[in-house]
C-alpha cells in the first residue's frame, strides 16, 4: 500500500471499533500459529494424488457430488497435519499447476487407500473445502460453480493463502499482501436479529441482514 493511498470514509470508527474490542477481549492483538490458522503445504509437480472423501462428520451418508469431484486427485503431502480445535483447516499449494486446495474438517477416516504411486496410505475425510484451478487469475475469491455452490473454507469467501501470514514474511520483516484477522463481534444486535457487518468486495458471503455501515466491515 502506498503512503498516499486513499483512507475509507469510514477508517475512524473502523479503527476505534477495532481498538476497543481488541481491548475489551484480549487486552492485545495476537497472531495464531496453530488452532483458527491452517498449515499451508507447498508440494512439487510429482506429488503423488489421492482422493480426499467427503465426510459430514455429524451426518453420515450425505454427499455433495461437485465438491467430491475437485478433491478426487489431490497431491496430499504424507505429513499432513491440520490445524488443532475444531475446524481442523489444511491448505495444499502446488505450483506447477497453479492449484490450491482448502479443506475443512479435514481428518484421517481410519480407511486405507492406494495414491497415484501405488501405495497404500491413510484416507483423508473433509467436511468441506474446495479447489482453485487457477489462483493467478482468480478474481479474490471462490468463484460460485455452475451448480450454485460456494467452495472454500472461510465464511467470507476469501481464500485462506490471501491473508495468512508466513514465517518467511516475518522474517523479511515485509508482508506485501491483505492480513487475515478475526473479531469477536463483526455484528451488531437490532431485538431477535442478528444484523452482519457490511461486506466489503472480494467478500461474497453473508449469513445475515447487514447491519449499519459504522459496523467494522467484514472484507
Amino acid at each position: 500500500m502506498t503512503n498516499d493511498a486513499p483512507l475509507d470514509a469510514q477508517s475512524r470508527s473502523y479503527v476505534a471499533n477495532l481498538q476497543r474490542q481488541i481491548k475489551k477481549y484480549f487486552g492485545h492483538p495476537d497472531v495464531n500459529i496453530d488452532g483458527g490458522t491452517p498449515a499451508i503445504y507447498i508440494v512439487p509437480m510429482d506429488q503423488p494424488t489421492v482422493r480426499v472423501k467427503y465426510v459430514a462428520w455429524d451426518r453420515p451418508g450425505e454427499t455433495v457430488r461437485p465438491l467430491q469431484a475437485q478433491w478426487e486427485t489431490v497431491p496430499l503431502p504424507d505429513d499432513l497435519q491440520p490445524s488443532t480445535g475444531d475446524d481442523g483447516e489444511a491448505v495444499v499449494y502446488q505450483p506447477s499447476t497453479g492449484k490450491m486446495w482448502e479443506f475443512w474438517r479435514v481428518r484421517r477416516t481410519g480407511a486405507k487407500v492406494v495414491n497415484s504411486a501405488g501405495k497404500s496410505v491413510d484416507e483423508w475425510g473433509a467436511n468441506w473445502g474446495g479447489r482453485m484451478d487457477n489462483i493467478a487469475t482468480n478474481p479474490g475469491d471462490w468463484v460460485t460453480t455452475p451448480d450454485g455452490y460456494k467452495f472454500g473454507t472461510t465464511a467470507s469467501g476469501i481464500p485462506f493463502l490471501a491473508g495468512l501470514i508466513t514465517i518467511d514474511e516475518l522474517q523479511r520483516g515485509a508482508i506485501d499482501h491483505i492480513v487475515g484477522f478475526a473479531l469477536p463481534r463483526h455484528w451488531v444486535s437490532a431485538g431477535p436479529t442478528l444484523l452482519s457487518a457490511p461486506m466489503v468486495a472480494p467478500m461474497v458471503l453473508m449469513r445475515s441482514p447487514r447491519a449499519p455501515s459504522s459496523v467494522f466491515p467484514q472484507h
